[in-house]
């Protein structure tokens, strides 16, 4: 059923304007798509998007949506609203089974609604997926039920198979500009000094969900900023303070946390040494780890270009590698020896 034309949607989303008139015009039309692939970077909102456009879907104020008093707002703000599930991939697990997309889409979409409105899935990691998981819900996607609504989401949509995407209304999502970045965080923390606002907002690099948690959670941000730093470190230590450094990078409770806190090690890593050559050639404005810019900027004219190219070039081989499950303690020896 249509919406009235007047009708007000509201979204607490930072950017991303295109999509959200896109989403409001096909829930005030009636023209609501069966299945979603929303794929983009993480923490740009592609949730954030989802959970809004479902409250707008469900919401039952006629003047304004959505109101976050009626029942259906409610519940699905607390995610036990009956005609919604949501799936994603466990830590513990490789991939999302077909058991869980049995069990959490498959069948939950046979059954008729509680509130007479839509049965909606929400499928986040949607990459991870099993071969068996992708075919199953494929069928699902082929015949779609009335009133049914799966929305996959994405970090990589290259690796979905063809023939789940094209199925899907597939909408990009894009980092967010900066300037909204920032107006977000003045309009959250107004008092917020000048520094800390400038850091949050260069650290974000486009992606609103990064800048909540540096901004609410002090310690995500100095887990940010420490690993950053850590590189610094080890540029100016001799070869033993870099292998202790390293055995702390690597060793974790586990082998698989181990890897993780690595790769995320080598992932801020690539960011400093991408700021060093964009200080090398004036491009101080696009760079990152702006807490850090004395002393990046030393680098600048400390190594040739070519040499940064050819750390950054053997930290990503050395990332695929991790990612590969192969143990880096020996390949980060061998990069910090070479430095």
């Amino acid at each position: 059923m249509m919406l009235e034309e007047n009708i007000s949607i509201n979204w607490p989303i930072i950017g991303h304007r295109k999509i959200i008139k896109y989403l409001t015009k096909s829930i005030k039309s009636d023209s609501v798509a069966q299945s979603y692939l929303f794929y983009g970077p993480g923490n740009v909102g592609k949730n954030t998007v989802a959970h809004s456009f479902i409250k707008g879907l469900l919401c039952n104020d006629k003047t304004s949506r959505p109101c976050n008093n009626c029942l259906n707002c409610k519940k699905i703000e607390n995610r036990n609203h009956p005609d919604i599930s949501y799936l994603e991939r466990s830590n513990e697990s490789k991939n999302i089974s077909i058991d869980e997309i049995r069990e959490n889409v498959i069948h939950k979409h046979f059954l008729s609604s509680f509130s007479g409105s839509y049965k909606i899935s929400i499928i986040s990691g949607a990459e991870n997926l099993s071969i068996g998981a992708a075919n199953s819900l494929l069928k699902t996607l082929e015949e779609p039920k009335t009133k049914s609504i799966i929305i996959l989401i994405a970090n990589n949509a290259d690796n979905l198979p063809k023939t789940i995407k094209s199925r899907c209304q597939m909408i990009e999502f894009n980092l967010v500009a900066q300037d909204d970045i920032k107006d977000f965080i003045k309009k959250t923390e107004p008092e917020i000094d000048h520094a800390r606002l400038t850091n949050i907002t260069y650290l974000s690099e486009g992606r609103p969900g990064l800048a909540w948690h540096y901004l609410h959670i002090p310690e995500f941000l100095k887990e940010r900023e420490d690993c950053s730093n850590s590189l610094i470190k080890m540029l100016n230590s001799d070869i033993n303070n870099r292998f202790s450094e390293i055995t702390i990078i690597t060793d974790g409770g586990s082998f698989q946390e181990g890897l993780n806190n690595t790769v995320k090690h080598i992932d801020n890593w690539l960011s400093v040494l991408r700021d060093v050559l964009l200080i090398k050639f004036n491009l101080k404005k696009h760079t990152i780890n702006y807490f850090a810019h004395d002393k990046i900027s030393n680098y600048s004219t400390a190594y040739s270009t070519k040499k940064i190219i050819s750390m950054i070039n053997k930290l990503v081989i050395i990332k695929d590698k991790t990612r590969q499950n192969i143990n880096p303690r020996l390949m980060l020896e061998n990069f910090f020896i070479d430095i």
